[in-house]
Formats: C-alpha cells, structure tokens, sequence
C-alpha cells in the first residue's frame, strides 16, 4: 500500500513534529488549529495554492544548512525512510523542493475528493 505524505503530518511540521504515514484514501485528520494555519486566506478551505505556499515555508525551515535541500536527518519529522524514498525522484539522497512540491501536490489531488481544487473543513 502506496504512504503518502498527509496534509496533517505536514503541518506539524512547523510545531512539535511527527513523523507519521496516511493511506492515500482517508481525508487527513486537522485539527482546528492546523487547518486554520493551512487556511491562508481564511476562507474555510484549503487550496492547492495555499498548500503549496505551507510546503515552501516548511521546507525552508526544515533545510537546516540551507543547502536547497532535505537529507534525510532534515526530513526526518516529515518523512519516514520509505517515503523518502519515494519522494527522492531521481535517488541522489536528497530532496529538492521540487520533489517535494511534486509529491504533496499529487497527494493534495487525491485528497481532494469532489475535484474542486480545494480540501474542505
């Protein structure tokens, strides 16, 4: 069964992070607090676009070296080993923003049940 990185384990990222995996079929579980955070323009929905802005912002403070990238120890309150792995597109040990933003835009997608470009509350 295919992991995906959830929107909830995503926001995590930027408080007390932790590492988890959801099934790619299940709505992400937010709590107020985190969907608030997500909810840029506080409209009472998450658009892809706000979702994307939120990864930019979580992996620039997660790339500790400022490197332009995530090695593992940096992703590590985001990703399991596996998913890193996958994310890893082109298996140089690292992530670029734009594996990242490849790999949560696809998973934001599936999430989205009613394709309307947005994830509801």
């Amino acid at each position: 069964m295919k992991k995906t990185i959830s929107l909830a384990v995503l926001s995590l990222a930027l408080g007390p992070a932790v590492a988890l995996a959801q099934n790619a079929t299940n709505a992400p579980d937010l709590s107020q607090e985190h969907f608030q955070a997500l909810d840029l323009d506080k409209d009472g929905s998450i658009s892809l676009q706000e979702y994307e802005q939120f990864m930019r912002d979580t992996f620039s403070k997660l790339d500790a070296n400022k490197d332009g990238s995530l090695n593992p120890k940096e992703a590590e309150t985001i990703l399991t080993t596996e998913e890193f792995v996958v994310v890893d597109k082109n298996k140089d040990g690292k992530i670029t923003l734009e594996e990242l933003l490849e790999q949560v835009t696809n998973d934001f997608k599936r999430q989205d049940l009613n394709k309307d470009g947005k994830i509801q509350r």
